[in-house]
């Protein structure tokens, strides 16, 4: 196997405004962030994570964070 690491990578955020059925519902928010985590990344392209900002208000933002455990494990996080 072969590991590479770089020294820069473009990250990838994404910007999304929530319905109001989606803020409104917590099932339907948690449906949301769900869907920003299980969409599939490519393993031999970089970035291996993704965070999406869902805006339930304009006040209000939620940071939905999707890391791959390569660059993120149990044991590094704590």
């Amino acid at each position: 196997p072969l590991q590479l690491v770089r020294n820069t990578v473009t990250p990838i955020l994404t910007y999304r405004d929530l319905t109001p059925e989606e803020a409104a519902s917590p099932e339907r928010l948690e449906e949301s962030v769900q869907a920003a985590y299980l969409r599939p990344m490519d393993l031999l392209q970089a970035p291996l994570l993704r965070v999406e900002m869902l805006r339930k208000t304009p006040n209000h933002i939620i940071l939905a964070f999707a890391i791959r455990h390569a660059i993120a494990d149990g044991w590094a996080l704590g």
